[in-house]
């Protein structure tokens, strides 16, 4: 019983990874999808297209950075990865890492943009406990926050005196008028 119990976990768990990404033939994507990709990055060329649920994923290399992008069925840009070198990023940004994370090494360094908002996601590898962490900063090199590896933000938690076991408002969950506001006032 207890093969029998495994072999299905096995079968669902490799059906279920098969399925996550189908690569498909540039032929079989939409032309609405095709002719946005030009639109967003002119001269991109061996586009390897793989399929996720009703998205079309783009991968390719422009400019020697490499690049995925996210489009629906319908042809409308969802967000775009562009991996990136540390000596590509703003100065701000260089400087903060250095400082705040002696013991820790980048393991990934990606530009994420999509409608909302456009920031960098740094992916460290602490040295000493061997744990994967992100340090998330804005398009001028601002420090934003960090988060686990799970994507939970550890450092939400306010610690002034009357603000003990509160949380903070993260700009993610504001308007996106108002998170524009606040990035352009302030």
């Amino acid at each position: 019983m207890k093969k029998v119990f495994l072999i299905t976990i096995v079968f669902f768990g490799i059906l279920n990874f098969s399925i996550a990404q189908i690569p498909i033939k540039e032929s079989d994507v939409p032309e609405v999808v095709k002719s946005k990709l030009p639109n967003l990055f002119l001269g991109a060329s061996n586009v390897k297209w793989t399929k996720h649920t009703s998205e079309y994923h783009a991968a390719f290399i422009y400019e020697g950075t490499n690049v995925e992008v996210v489009i629906s069925e319908s042809g409308r840009w969802i967000k775009s990865e562009s991996e990136y070198k540390i000596e590509d990023c703003p100065r701000a940004m260089q400087k903060h890492l250095n400082a705040n994370n002696p013991n820790s090494r980048i393991v990934k360094l990606l530009l994420v943009e999509n409608k909302d908002v456009s920031e960098y996601d740094v992916e460290l590898l602490d040295t000493l406990t061997q744990q994967k962490y992100f340090s998330i900063y804005d398009v001028s090199g601002a420090y934003v926050r960090k988060t686990d590896s799970k994507g939970v933000d550890t450092e939400l938690q306010l610690t002034g005196t009357n603000e003990k076991g509160k949380l903070a408002v993260h700009p993610k969950e504001l308007p996106s008028a108002i998170n524009s506001y606040i990035i352009i006032n302030y």
